[in-house]
């Protein structure tokens, strides 16, 4: 190899026709010819080549002649969706606009488990994906790599960035909401709390393609809570950090860290972190009632829940309810609220219709308030309710699984475990959803939803018939670690003190199978 100048210490040859190279999908950066630099030769672009070319960025070097290189960059792929936010993006649906996975899936690729991610009780963060990048959020720092190989591509190190949810406790970012988002080429997330002294938090802005660290911004005072981003603007809130929320699984962990509500929301210009506006709640706003979409954020202004304060249940008082509140995201002005008997610990946006869905975060081992069984609809131009339903209460016989999600909005659907509602009336649509055991939530894209049933368990929109479809031996987090960006489905670890029987740790990626019928 050196005698040829190669650089490296080993090369792989594949002999054969290049139209028939058992490479996979999307794995190649750069494809070269030979005989194109040394003689000048064209390259033709064949159907295989093209298919090993990596989407969103992958290079051909076509031609060379006379000095000038002809250059085959690929596009990205029509119809993929991308995952920038805990829950998808800043409305909180849950469910991605990727419409190019429809069916049975398989591996893509797969890599070892060599980055510290924190406890799979802790339900950390959500990975994030954008052009062509995975995102992943580990206990000191970031790490980014290709979604399409799985090559690192960079890492950053923030200590404690995540301490707080390498812990037992089964809250995390269930209670928090996430601690970073994407807008933009530029990562915005908050930094960690020292596990043994408190500093004050602000937010840290890395650019998406060097891992390099751009700026520092600070919420207007305190500690930085909730975190959001959207068409320019960035949304914070300043936590109330005397509100510790108590819960334990197989051991009492170390909690108070698990902030959940603030006394404030505010806004901030994304290119310098000058302070746009602030609004003070009269009581408390929780984190998961917080929705951004169509220039306006809304949230629930309302009394912090003392019952889940309290780790020996006594004699509390009932937790009252509150008021949903819309403000201008660009001006912080008041447009509206309503206190007619708003009860909701969660609001998600639908955008396109214009609809607020208030639920609660009814999830195994949830918080005592997030436990009611009713949903409701508001119009997000007025605030008035529009309609309100009992969840669960018609079940079928056989209805056995232990799964509870909080609820995704796809387009004019609802789908609240195991239940689908009509987004305008509140028709139950469907209730045949079943799964297997399992801690995590469900995530979505416009034809599927994705999910742990025992092992990685997914579910056919289009085809309910079809039923929980499997991919075996390899089991999703506790909270949501698996995303449908990019027109594939990226599940780093999140294993991490695992003791179930799927002990296949790894991070993968799975791809749609190509001309398969869904059953097989």
């Amino acid at each position: 190899m050196n005698a040829a100048g190669l650089y490296g210490s080993r090369v792989v040859v594949f002999q054969g026709d290049i139209n028939s190279v058992p490479l996979p999908d999307y794995f190649a950066n750069l494809i070269i010819s030979q005989k194109c630099l040394l003689n000048g030769d064209p390259l033709t672009v064949s159907s295989n080549i093209k298919r090993c070319q990596r989407p969103d960025g992958g290079v051909i070097i076509e031609s060379y002649t006379a000095g000038k290189i002809a250059l085959n960059i690929r596009e990205k792929l029509k119809g993929v969706g991308e995952w920038t936010h805990q829950y998808h993006d800043p409305a909180n649906t849950a469910v991605s606009d990727d419409i190019t996975l429809n069916g049975k899936l398989e591996m893509l690729w797969f890599k070892d488990s060599d980055f510290e991610m924190t406890a799979r009780h802790g339900r950390g963060v959500a990975p994030l994906y954008k052009d062509g990048r995975l995102f992943v959020a580990g206990v000191n720092g970031i790490r980014a790599v290709d979604a399409y190989n799985g090559q690192i591509l960079w890492e950053h190190f923030i200590d404690n960035l995540a301490s707080e949810f390498d812990q037992e406790h089964n809250m995390g970012a269930a209670i928090t909401q996430g601690n970073w988002c994407i807008e933009g080429d530029k990562i915005f997330v908050r930094r960690g709390l020292s596990k043994y002294r408190r500093a004050a938090t602000g937010c840290y802005v890395i650019d998406t393609k060097t891992g390099s660290r751009v700026a520092t911004f600070n919420a207007p005072e305190g500690y930085w809570g909730y975190i959001a981003a959207k068409n320019g603007t960035l949304f914070g809130t300043v936590a109330n950090t005397e509100h510790i929320v108590v819960r334990g699984h197989r051991e009492m962990s170390e909690s108070n860290n698990q902030f959940s509500e603030s006394g404030s929301v505010f806004a901030m210009d994304i290119s310098n972190g000058e302070i746009l506006w602030e609004y003070k709640a009269a009581h408390s706003i929780r984190h998961n009632t917080i929705t951004i979409g169509n220039d306006k954020i809304y949230f629930i202004d309302r009394p912090v829940a003392d019952i889940d304060r309290m780790y020996r249940r006594g004699v509390v008082q009932e937790h009252k309810a509150g008021t949903l509140v819309a403000l201008d995201a660009r001006t912080g002005k008041k447009l509206f609220h309503n206190s007619d008997d708003i009860w909701g610990t969660l609001l998600i946006l639908n955008e396109k219709y214009n609809r607020i869905i208030m639920s609660y975060n009814d999830v195994r081992l949830s918080l005592p308030s997030e436990r009611g069984g009713k949903i409701a609809v508001f119009d997000s131009n007025t605030g008035m309710k529009i309609w309100e339903s009992s969840t669960r209460q018609n079940l079928p016989d056989n209805y056995l699984s232990s799964g509870r999600s909080r609820p995704l909005v796809n387009d004019t659907i609802i789908f609240y475990e195991p239940e689908t509602f009509n987004l305008f009336t509140g028709n139950v649509v469907n209730n045949n959803f079943q799964r297997s055991y399992g801690c995590g939530i469900i995530s979505g894209s416009k034809n599927m939803l994705f999910f742990r049933s025992a092992t990685i368990g997914y579910y056919w929109l289009n085809n309910t018939d079809a039923g929980v479809q499997n991919y075996g031996g390899i089991k999703p987090g506790c909270w949501i670690n698996m995303i449908p960006a990019g027109g594939l489905v990226l599940m780093p670890d999140a294993t991490s003190r695992c003791d179930c029987s799927y002990l296949m740790k790894s991070w993968i990626a799975l791809k749609p199978v190509k001309d398969a019928d869904f059953i097989l």
